[in-house]
Parts: C-alpha cells; sequence; structure tokens
C-alpha cells in the first residue's frame, strides 16, 4: 500500500502541476499546494529527460494533475512519456486558452505570488482551481 517514497498514498494530498516550454529546448515544471507554489525544476527537451520527468512525477506525486501549455509536436512526444503515470489527469493548454488564462487573473500571472510568476507556476494554479 506504500508507493516508491515508502508514502501511504490513501494519505497523500492530489498534486497540482503545471508545465511549460518557453524555449524549445527545455520544459519548466512547477508545483502547486495548498495554495503557493513550492517546487520549480527544469527538464532538457529530449527522450531521456522527458522519461525522467514522467518518473520524477510517477515517485513524487499523488495522483497528479497537469496543465501543459500545449507546444506543437513537442506536447504530443511529452504526453507520450505522461501517459505512463498511474492516475495522472492531463489536461493540454492551446495558445489562445493560455492567454485567456492570462487574461483571467488581474495582472496576469503576478495575482498568483509575485516570486512565482512563472508561466508554469500559472499552469499549476489553474490545475489547481479548474474543476
Amino acid at each position: 500500500m506504500f508507493n516508491n517514497l515508502g508514502l501511504n498514498p490513501t494519505m497523500a494530498i492530489q498534486a497540482y502541476l503545471g508545465i511549460h516550454s518557453e524555449d524549445g529546448n527545455s520544459w519548466t515544471l512547477a508545483q502547486r499546494e495548498r495554495g503557493g507554489s513550492i517546487m520549480h525544476k527544469r527538464f532538457r527537451n529530449s527522450l531521456n529527460e522527458l522519461a525522467a520527468m514522467a518518473e520524477y512525477i510517477a515517485n513524487m506525486f499523488f495522483r497528479p494533475r497537469i496543465y501543459i501549455a500545449a507546444a506543437g509536436t513537442q506536447s504530443l512526444a511529452l504526453l507520450r512519456h505522461l501517459g505512463s503515470i498511474p492516475d495522472a489527469e492531463v489536461v493540454f493548454i492551446s495558445e489562445v486558452g493560455y492567454r485567456q488564462i492570462q487574461s483571467r487573473w488581474p495582472n496576469g500571472t503576478r495575482a498568483i505570488r509575485r516570486d512565482h510568476t512563472s508561466p508554469a507556476a500559472l499552469l499549476a494554479y489553474c490545475a489547481e482551481c479548474m474543476v
């Protein structure tokens, strides 16, 4: 009844993650928990790193809800790896949808927290807030 970290999943809190690629060469993963961004981690856009990201998420988070800003075929490669994560909920946000999300909150990502204004943090915030 315990995961790879020795934690009881029935006691865990669902994870809210945002993944965004600004440059096409890497992905930024942001995690939110209990109303605040608590982690940012970068992964290169390579097969080995995408597999490492999926393994990291599977081992570290319980029932992750993942919001991804779609970045063309790169997003599909990422989806292939994220599909291996048990109980993951993955939502793609189009470029138009992402702009709408930014305009939904006053001052864009600054409305979340001034110290965590990355696009990945905004997506993690959406994962936490959207039903």
